[in-house]
Parts: structure tokens; sequence; C-alpha cells
């Protein structure tokens, strides 16, 4: 096994491996997690390609950089061209993808922990995939996912010790900071470390940082502004929305301290034993040659980045992303420690309680954990090629459901919108609120008063909204009762979602 991973070439071997893991979780991973995994990217995507799909309003005051959706446009391209961009093709096709992305950046995990551990990779490789999160979102269309991706690479090319020099890691950290602004806060301490282990480090970061730097940032903005349609810096404009405006806090906060005791163990399961055992003594035995330690350049790094991101409201599991990498080295190197002086039994016994709890974690999340919104675009893509003028209507908390890039036909569809309030009008209430706090009142404005005449074909809704009388009114009846969750906790969702068809004329 010594040559699994060889220093000096890419381990294709290896990569062919965690290609066929990947597909593994393409197949088991049938649900939805977050609606950037659609709207931020897929979405965007489809409406540059194909003419159609809704722009949120964050490319609209334009603080998200195309970088990303480019990747999956290009896919939508060769697609398009070619006459193959069938539905199946066009939900699949971007997942596929990103799971060969993710396949990569495994394969380049392994060989990284390979060589700085001296061939000892076992545990690194057996904790990387036994990473429940990392699986769930390894094939998801999500910009964490690609932020993980390609931090996992530029930490391969970082140069751990100042005597190795290598700037492909320049060049990756600048693209992350374009695709994800935050990408910045990680990679601070590690630049700094770096520059300031050398005798001139002015000297040193002027002509080996900045012309890379200044480079890939031509790159980046020149596509941005030709995408966006003016000269834009995208990172400038989402540190002005989210740190300076602090539109994130609109979409919930958390306390300081909630990285710590539910981000941190929700994102790496059984493995915040060993991760926390490892960080601390760490932090407190080795930080003295941090020069040279890459464990210690490793803890720093993340107790920064931990505080920087425990200081903003916003909170969520995929923001700990890019850091799984130096948790997972850290964690796996606790295991390598470990298992020189255990028994077998007790190894075996850890690997298969780490496999087996992977395995679980994903069949529920995968399967039973909010799987109605995909099954609900099948079915409404099938629903209206028998329809006239379809129009649906999502009565559903905003972005609950993948747009266009899922039903892959331009038919007329109206979502609640969550704009958070970028004019600063008093006592605001984006659209879902006020659908929520007064449902009728919104029901008899909006297909009443004003528009008598809009009444959509097909309504979607979870099963916790109860509006009954209205769609009986309305003469609306259920077509499909379509299984969601087994349990859910925001209150505006639901166990179950229902898709209903009014029958007889609109007006």
């Amino acid at each position: 096994m010594k040559t699994f991973v060889k220093y000096e070439e890419f381990p294709y071997k290896l990569w062919f491996i965690m290609l066929f893991l990947r597909c593994m979780d393409l197949a088991w991973v049938q649900s939805s997690y977050v609606p950037d995994e659609y709207w931020q990217s897929l979405e965007v995507a489809h409406n540059k390609v194909f003419g159609y799909g809704y722009l949120t309003w964050e490319w609209i005051e334009g603080i998200r950089s195309y970088l990303y959706v480019a990747v999956i446009s290009s896919l939508y391209y060769v697609l398009k061209n070619f006459g193959l961009d069938t539905p199946d093709a066009i939900i699949t096709g971007p997942r596929i993808l990103q799971g060969i992305l993710s396949s990569i950046s495994d394969a380049y995990f392994i060989r990284w922990v390979h060589e700085k551990r001296n061939g000892r990779f076992y545990w690194a490789f057996l904790s990387w995939v036994t990473c429940y999160f990392i699986s769930y979102c390894s094939t998801r269309t999500l910009i964490n996912t690609f932020e993980m991706n390609l931090t996992t690479i530029a930490l391969y090319y970082y140069p751990w010790s100042p005597k190795s020099k290598n700037f492909l890691f320049v060049f990756l950290v600048t693209l992350l900071c374009y695709a994800r602004p935050t990408a910045a806060i990680a990679w601070t301490p590690l630049v700094l470390i770096n520059v300031f282990s050398m005798k001139n480090s002015l000297h040193y970061f002027i002509t080996s940082y900045l012309p890379v730097g200044l480079f890939v940032s031509a790159i980046c903005v020149s596509l941005d502004s030709w995408m966006h349609g003016t000269l834009i810096i995208t990172p400038w404009n989402f540190f002005k929305f989210n740190v300076l405006k602090d539109i994130g806090t609109y979409y919930g906060t958390h306390t300081s301290l909630w990285y710590f005791y539910a981000g941190i163990p929700a994102v790496l399961g059984l493995h915040i034993i060993t991760f926390y055992y490892g960080f601390f003594k760490t932090l407190s035995t080795r930080l003295s040659n941090i020069k040279y330690d890459v464990e210690a350049q490793m803890c720093i790094t993340i107790v920064w980045s931990l505080a920087i991101y425990s200081l903003l409201p916003h909170k969520e599991f995929r923001f700990l992303m890019p850091l799984l990498p130096m948790m997972l080295y850290i964690s796996s190197g606790v295991f390598s420690n470990w298992s020189v002086k255990a028994n077998s039994l007790h190894i075996y016994f850890v690997a298969v309680l780490l496999v087996s709890a992977n395995i679980c974690s994903i069949f529920y999340l995968g399967q039973f954990h909010q799987t109605g919104q995909l099954e609900t675009m099948t079915y409404l893509r099938h629903a209206i090629k028998n329809e006239t003028n379809p129009k649906i209507v999502f009565l559903a908390p905003c972005h609950s459901f993948p747009g266009y890039s899922h039903l892959h036909a331009n038919v007329s569809t109206r979502y609640l919108t969550c704009e958070p309030n970028l004019q600063d009008v008093p006592d605001y209430q984006d659209e879902a609120d006020k659908f929520y706090n007064d449902t009728s009142v919104w029901l008899k404005v909006e297909y009443t008063t004003i528009y008598p005449c809009s009444l959509p074909t097909h309504l979607v809704m979870y099963d916790s909204l109860n509006i009954q009388n209205f769609l009986s009114v309305k003469n609306y009846t259920l077509q499909k009762e379509i299984f969601n969750s087994l349990h859910y906790s925001p209150p505006r969702e639901g166990q179950k979602v229902y898709v209903y068809r009014r029958r007889g004329k609109r007006c």
C-alpha cells in the first residue's frame, strides 16, 4: 500500500476510488438542503444559457460572482449545443460535474496527508469518507462545496515550511476570494505565517503573491463585469451588503458560541471527539514551533476563523465546510497515533462504527429528510405537459423548491419572495412574512381584489398550511400528496407536500 499514492504524480487509482464513492453519494442523496443549492447556482446558469430563470436580489445587486456559475453554464452550453438538454440531463449533469470536482479534491486531501505523515494516510482516508456532512454535500451544487474543493487543493500546494515555494495555491486562494469572499478569513493567518517566515517579507510578498493575485483578480473582475453588464467588484459588494449593512442578520441569527456547541459537532459527527482532543492538545503543547508545525498552523487558522465567524450574527453549518480538511487532518492524526498501540479488535470496532454511522446518516438525510421538494418538481414537470398556459404558484417559504433549473420549461411560476429591507423601509415585511402573518388577507387581495383572473392552474404547499376554504371556493382539488420529511422544525414547512390543480375556467 505504500505505493498507493506516489509523491511525484497524481494518484489516479485513489481518484477512481473516490469517484466511485461520490457516485454512491449521488445515488443516495436525493434530498434538498438549502436554497443556495439551486437559486445561487443552477437557476442563474439556466437563466444565462436558456434565457429564462429567476434571479434573486443578490444577482440584481451584484454581490455574487459568476465564477462557479460559469462552470455550470459551460456544461449547460454543451448540453444545449448538442441537443442533449433534457430535463434529466439539466438536473443531474451539474451534480455529476460537482461530484467529479469533489472526487479530485478528495484525492488531494489523501495525497496531502500521505506526504505530510510519511505514508500514514489510512485513518485520514477513513475519516474523510466517513464524514457524513462531506458525503451529504459532495454532489450538491453549493458554492460552499466548490469552496471546500478549492481549499483542499490549495492546502496541498500551500508552502507549509518556509523552505518550500509553490504559488499555485495563491492562484487558487485568489479564485476562492472571488467565488466566496469569506474564504479570505481562513487564509489570512496562513498567508501571514508564510510571508513573515521569510527574511525579506515585503520583497517576498511583492514578487511572489502580488503578481499572481493581480492577474487572477483581473480575470475574475472581467468575468463578473461581463456577466453583470457593468464594471463590478463582487467581493466589495459582498462585504458592503453582508458586513456594513448586515443583511445576513435578516436571514437568521445565532449566539456567539453556536459554532462550538452546535455547528462543529453537527458537521463532524463522531469525529468531533478526536478533533477536539487533537485541537486542544496542539494548542496547549505545540504552538512554540508554529513556523514548522503543520498542525499548529492549522489550529491557529481554525481558531481565527471560528472567532471571526462567531462575530457574524448569521451562521450556518455549511459555512464550516472550508475548515473541514484541516479539522479532519487533526482528527485523523489522533486516530493514527492511537492505532499504533491499540489492539486489532478496538481498531476494527472504531472503523465499523465510523462507517456505520456515516451510512445511517446519509441514508436518512438523503432518502427521508426534505425529499419532497425534488419529487414535487418532477411531478410538476410531467403534469404541465398537457396543460394550456400552465401557471404554478408555490405557497411556501421563499425558495423552498427549485425553479426553472428543475422544470426546464418556460412556464409561468410565482414564489413568495423574501428580499431583505434594502431601502430601509420602516416596519418592513417581506412577501412571505405578509402571507404567513395573515394568509386569508393575502389570498383575498391577490386573487380577488387586485387580480381576480390570475388564479393559477397549480398550487404547491406544505401540509402545515391550512387554506381549505380558499381551495374549496376556488375549485381546487388535491392532485398529488408527496412525502417530504419524517419530522420538520420550521413551522412553515411540513411532513408532506400537496399539489392542487384547479378545475374549470379560470375566471
